[in-house]
């Protein structure tokens, strides 16, 4: 049992490798729609806005299919540039998800096969109108559709103002209304954004 560990790590890491090796690294554009909930505090919700983007990513295709009913992983780090629009503000976003891929055949109640990823991304995002900074990370699944190039997703996001920015109000645009009996410009590092989403993206 002891022996037979190192022997699966190592498994796993060649495995890795030879999926990699066996996976292009694509460009894909997608867009994205969803909604913001903005100028969020301990006390009160604030309001919630339309959100509609555009991204880049340099990504990788899912795994092949296993032979035998099953999965196959592969992890991968995918860099990724967002321009959006919520609510009043255009924002500009940039991380890297760390992202797991699979494909899996015949599973479940009804024999599902399918390729996607699930992905965990931390972000940092620039404000355009007025250069403030903010800081946040999102959480997403997509599944590609047949073997096209068309992937369809869906990702929730949390957007937060840095600590080092404390004394900088945030723009009109994430202030509470006064007339909410709210706070019209709370702490910084109190003010969130939360967001979700639809995403459609074709690799090329």
């Amino acid at each position: 049992m002891t022996r037979s560990l190192p022997i699966s790590v190592l498994a796993v890491l060649l495995g890795t490798g030879v999926a990699h090796a066996e996976r292009e690294r694509t460009t894909a554009l997608a867009v994205t729609g969803g909604y913001a909930i903005v100028g969020i505090d301990d006390d009160a919700v604030g309001e919630t806005v339309p959100m509609l983007g555009a991204s880049l990513a340099w990504d990788r295709t899912p795994p092949a299919y296993p032979l035998a009913p099953g999965y196959r992983w592969a992890g991968d780090l995918v860099p990724e540039v967002t321009l959006a629009r919520i609510g009043d503000d255009a924002i500009l976003m940039g991380g890297v998800r760390l992202e797991l891929d699979y494909a899996q055949r015949e599973q479940g109640l009804f024999r599902i096969s399918g390729r996607g990823s699930l992905w965990i991304a931390p972000r940092l995002a620039v404000l355009l109108e007025d250069s403030q900074l903010l800081a946040g990370g999102e959480v997403g699944a997509s599944m590609r559709i047949r073997s096209s190039g068309w992937t369809f997703g869906y990702w929730f996001g949390v957007l937060g103002w840095p600590a080092d920015d404390a004394a900088a109000p945030p723009p009109d645009s994430l202030a509470l209304a006064p007339d909410a009996g709210l706070l019209d410009r709370p702490p910084p590092e109190s003010a969130l954004t939360f967001l979700a989403g639809l995403t459609l993206s074709r690799a090329y």
